[in-house]
């Protein structure tokens, strides 16, 4: 489920990327052979996107109709009768098909409802050692809050140790094995991984984003 909303997200990204530099050739009234050529390329990333979207989920925009205009009057050499639509689907058509995407993405399902609200607009925008940062930070305020909420300056170890240790007498509904290897789990994705990405401004690959992610999703299921 990660890796396709990060790849979704960022497609969208490349979508908007290039509707804004075919708006800008248009302001800056060049030949229509150009603008057909970055056209072309829009709706092959739009496609694209559509390819990888889930089978349920409907693009709400009117972004078909207006690249069809587009191709349809600049295959004429008329560039002003189809100026509208490119600013229609940098404006409305994209901004609609985003928001539909977060609205869908947002639905309780697989993914944790509320780390998703979170990261949505940070993978968007390919901040992708922010939405590790902010991963953790929502595993950690639900961890507090599933098991020990009034212990709120607990934090990494200490509080994984504090929940899960050997010593710890919190009710948590796991057995010893599982509270001993959730306290492994963690205690090692919190001292390694929240750490490397805390204090270094190295930006993850997207394997060290899905694999990070995808683990605290699972945990906070878990643990929900």
């Amino acid at each position: 489920m990660i890796r396709n909303i990060i790849s979704i997200f960022r497609c969208l990204h490349d979508l908007k990327s290039i509707a804004r530099e075919l708006d800008t050739l248009f302001e800056d009234k060049q030949e229509a052979s150009l603008l057909l050529r970055v056209n072309e390329q829009l709706i092959s990333k739009y496609n694209e996107l559509i390819s990888i979207l889930p089978s349920d989920f409907s693009d709400p925009s009117s972004f078909k109709r207006h690249s069809a205009f587009i191709i349809k009057y600049l295959k004429l050499d008329k560039k002003e009768p189809c100026r509208h639509d490119i600013v229609d689907i940098l404006n409305y058509d994209i901004p609609k098909l985003e928001e539909a995407l977060i609205s869908y993405f947002d639905r309780p399902a697989d993914f944790d409802e509320e780390l998703s609200q979170k990261i949505s607009k940070l993978i968007e925008a390919d901040e992708w050692d922010s939405v590790i940062r902010k991963s953790f930070v929502v595993l950690t305020e639900r961890l507090r809050k599933r098991f020990c909420p009034s212990e709120k300056g607990k934090d990494g170890s200490e509080l994984i140790n504090y929940i899960f240790g050997n010593k710890s007498t919190i009710e948590t509904g796991f057995n010893h094995d599982e509270k001993a290897a959730l306290r492994n789990l963690l205690d090692g994705l919190y001292g390694f991984y929240r750490n490397k990405w805390a204090h270094s401004d190295k930006e993850p690959n997207r394997a060290e984003l899905d694999s990070i992610v995808y683990i605290i999703n699972d945990i906070l299921r878990n643990i929900s």
